[in-house]
């Protein structure tokens, strides 16, 4: 409106002007005109008027456009939005001011920028795409870009809006900075992530709801429980979409409770999760913003196992109480001040039956001594029994437990009670008190006391009467040899053979008679062992020249193998037991051989009599070890039946093991285990110092390390000794050694066979192995057996220990395969 002020302004100037040049104008003469000349006069100033009319619209119209072109300019000018006339090739031909801040250039510069210059190589593609598809189509064409102004700075995010202008064939593009946006929305989604983590790191079910129950957030164990497949899925749910309508029902009924409460609800719900029936602890709490209530939020713990220990444990309580009524004996617990807190019906009858029933029905809380104050005679009421003095010893904790017999006099009978105070276990402070009615069991205690003493005395008078026999049987039977002796040579060679049957009768009779008098002696238990060390070699070399002549004679080869062992035991006993054992396979093996020598089994040594003789049918094993038992007829049944009786009973009397292993037709083997001993100092300076080994050691105890290096080392051995099995293999590096012992329980759970398998993964699954131990359980002897590891029992003496090396050793060698018979 302004600018047409002007206009007309300016107009009405311009004919005042007119008029003042008209006036001082020359004045022209007047010419008279014709009619026809002033029509024609009067005509083109009309027409004239006309177009200046048409001109000055014409100016208006076009005043009107450079009006609203200015405005466009400014507006376009001034935006707050970068926008851009693009070329094709992406060369700016025109920019807004925001455009040019936008990219810090230079719109006065001769020079044209291209646009893709500022944009990010990864967004390149992007650009040149809406760039081609807005110049090809007249939609509009959007995306996100990313620009930068100059290398180093950060990008700036822009949304691209592109539109073509087909006359002037340009793209005209807005571009909007969006970076705070994209950065709030970062930002936004970081916080829902970290509220997510949050939500799922919570060890159990959580949910937020809003006031109409529709699910705010979830963590992802609620959605995997309802099988949703995140918990995003379950925004803006509710619960009848996760649960049939009843139970969904009973959610809504609980949160609409927590709301119109304001209070927090505990309850315990069984739910459907996975397929599977779980029990929950569920705690709904109100939400509230702003001083008002706008949902609720959800707790759910899983307690099934709980539950589930719950039962059990109220099963086994009452288990526990059926067992403890079921006892003969009184069991009562008392705590820290001898108060009782709990009885089995046992002690409750007694107590009823002696001192009353009311006292029994209110013992709980009454003191020990309160329950059986009202007996005279009672223990509590005599200094010198000490019942209560134990059990005040365990309460006080001066003792962990107590054992001891008493007497009691009740209604003039006495009785005699065996009573057991075991301290609680910690943190609980009491003591459980058993006393149990030994009356029975004391008397015949001293009834066995009294038939022992008459057994006593009976052995004795036996083994005065076996010491006479031995004497007088023995002298006329030498006698009789004599005799017999005599006769052969006064007897014509005819009779030589009744000679020669009555010769083998004495002999029989006089075998008999000695396996007699050795089976009456070690029935009667007159034997005592005499154990001292002996070197097993000397043994083995005695008996193999004394029986090596009766199996000449039957074409059968009898040899051992030689061993450095020491043995601890009586030696007398062991040789009859061995000699037995020789002359018993000599009599029932026809063809082939008896091996005699070491073997390992179980980790322990064992001496095996191996023969190929008949064997023994596997009912009939038991059975060779009693009294005049034989197998087989003829000659065979030539001896007393007695030797392998005389066997098991050596074998029992010097605590040995036995073994017998047989198959019918192909041999038996007869073991016995040997008890390693010590050489004796003759022994060791006749055998020298052992072959110096390398020897891997684990020992977790310092102490106990130290001194067996020390004992290893004087007898010339390379010792590598370590706490635990890394150290051990650490300190070993590519040297190999030549056996390795280990304890078996080391710290942190190692055991001796872990050491073993990995110092044998390094240096070869041959490697002779030793674990020590005082462990006796016989699954682990079976288990170290198999893998091929002997086992020594601590404690274990030094020379013991390097007889069982050299074994090792030796076996390794190929020593003892020699010899090993195979099923």
């Amino acid at each position: 409106m302004k600018r047409q002020s002007d206009f007309v302004s300016r107009a009405k100037a311009l004919r005042s002007e007119a008029e003042h040049r008209l006036k001082n104008a020359a004045p022209v003469a007047d010419e008279a005109l014709s009619a026809d000349d002033a029509q024609r006069l009067v005509h083109e100033l009309r027409v004239h008027q006309i177009e200046l009319e048409m001109q000055n619209e014409s100016l208006r119209e076009a005043l009107a456009e450079v009006e609203a072109g200015q405005r466009f300019v400014d507006l376009y000018e001034f935006a707050p939005v970068a926008y851009f006339s693009l070329a094709a090739d992406s060369e700016i031909r025109l920019a807004n001011l925001a455009g040019a801040r936008l990219l810090d250039y230079d719109r006065m510069s001769l020079q044209r920028p291209r646009l893709d210059t500022y944009v990010a190589d990864q967004d390149l593609p992007a650009f040149n795409a809406i760039l081609t598809q807005a110049l090809a189509s007249d939609a509009l064409q959007s995306g996100e870009i990313r620009l930068h102004r100059r290398p180093g700075e950060p990008f700036v995010t822009v949304r691209i809006d592109a539109l073509a202008d087909r006359k002037t064939q340009v793209c005209n593009l807005a571009l909007s900075d969006i970076t705070e946006n994209k950065r709030l929305e970062q930002l936004a989604r970081q916080a829902d992530h970290y509220r997510q983590a949050m939500l799922d790191n919570i060890p159990c079910l959580v949910w937020l709801k809003d006031e109409e129950s529709r699910f705010l957030a979830v963590n992802t164990a609620f959605a995997q429980a309802f099988a949703w497949p995140s918990p995003e899925a379950l925004l803006g749910k509710s619960d009848f979409d996760i649960a049939p309508p009843e139970v969904a029902e009973g959610y809504r009924a609980d949160d609409r409770w927590v709301l119109e409460n304001s209070r927090r609800k505990y309850l315990e719900e069984r739910l459907q999760v996975a397929g599977q029936e779980r029990w929950f602890e569920v705690s709904k709490s109100p939400v509230a913003m702003d001083g008002r209530i706008v949902g609720t939020a959800g707790f759910a713990r899983d307690i099934t196992r709980q539950r589930e220990m719950t039962e059990r444990l109220r099963d086994s309580e009452a288990f526990n109480i059926a067992i403890i009524n079921s006892l003969t004996a009184q069991v009562v617990v008392l705590d820290e001040k001898g108060l009782i807190v709990t009885a089995n019906e046992a002690w409750e009858r007694f107590v009823g039956e002696n001192y009353g029933v009311d006292l029994a029905k209110y013992e709980q809380g009454l003191h020990y001594c309160s329950a059986c104050a009202s007996a005279v005679g009672q223990p509590c009421k005599r200094p010198e029994c000490g019942v209560w003095k134990a059990i005040e010893d365990v309460l006080l904790g001066y003792r962990s437990s107590v054992t001891m017999d008493y007497c009691s006099d009740l209604f003039g009978k006495t009785y005699w009670f065996r009573m057991n105070v075991d301290a609680l276990p910690a943190p609980r402070r009491g003591a459980v008190v058993v006393h149990e009615d030994i009356t029975a069991l004391k008397l015949a205690v001293d009834q066995q006391k009294a038939a022992k003493a008459q057994a006593e005395q009976a052995d004795q008078a036996k083994s005065r009467f076996l010491a006479a026999a031995s004497h007088d049987l023995r002298q006329p039977l030498f006698a009789m040899s004599l005799y017999v002796g005599m006769l052969k040579k006064k007897l014509a060679p005819a009779d030589a053979t009744l000679a020669n049957n009555l010769t083998s009768c004495v002999s029989s009779l006089n075998e008999l008679l000695t396996d007699l008098l050795d089976i009456s002696k070690l029935d009667a238990g007159v034997v005592q062992a005499e154990v001292r060390n002996f070197p097993l070699a000397e043994l083995l070399d005695k008996l193999i020249s004394i029986h090596a002549p009766e199996a000449a004679l039957k074409g059968l080869r009898l040899r051992y193998v030689p061993s450095r062992l020491t043995v601890r035991t009586d030696p007398v006993l062991f040789r009859r037991i061995v000699g037995n054992l020789i002359a018993n396979a000599i009599r029932y093996t026809e063809q082939g051989g008896i091996v005699v020598g070491c073997r390992y089994r179980q980790g322990k040594v064992w001496l095996a009599v191996y023969d190929s003789g008949i064997g023994i049918p596997e009912d009939s094993i038991g059975k060779i070890f009693e009294e005049f038992s034989q197998l087989g007829t003829g000659e065979r049944n030539r001896g007393s039946g007695l030797g392998l009786a005389i066997v098991a009973k050596a074998v029992a009397l010097l605590g040995l093991t036995m073994r017998v292993d047989s198959r019918v037709g192909k041999g038996s083997v007869f073991a016995i285990e040997l008890p390693l001993g010590r050489a004796s100092e003759v022994e060791a300076r006749e055998k020298g110092k052992p072959r110096p080994l390398r020897i891997a050691l684990a020992e977790d105890n310092v102490a106990v390390l130290d001194a067996m290096c020390c004992a290893l080392e004087d007898l010339g051995h390379e010792v590598v000794g370590a706490e635990t099995g890394k150290a051990l293999l650490q300190q070993l590096g590519d040297k190999a050694p030549d056996v390795v012992i280990s304890d078996y329980r080391l710290d942190d759970g190692e055991t001796g066979f872990d050491v073993i398998e990995a110092v044998r993964a390094v240096f070869g699954e041959t490697l002779p192995a030793m674990l020590l131990t005082g462990d006796t359980d016989p699954k682990l002897m079976r288990s170290m057996a198999d893998r091929g590891v002997v086992v020594q029992h601590k404690p274990v003496e030094i020379e013991a220990l390097q007889a069982c090396i050299d074994a090792l050793t030796e076996r390794r060698g190929g020593g003892l395969n020699d010899w090993v018979l195979r099923d």
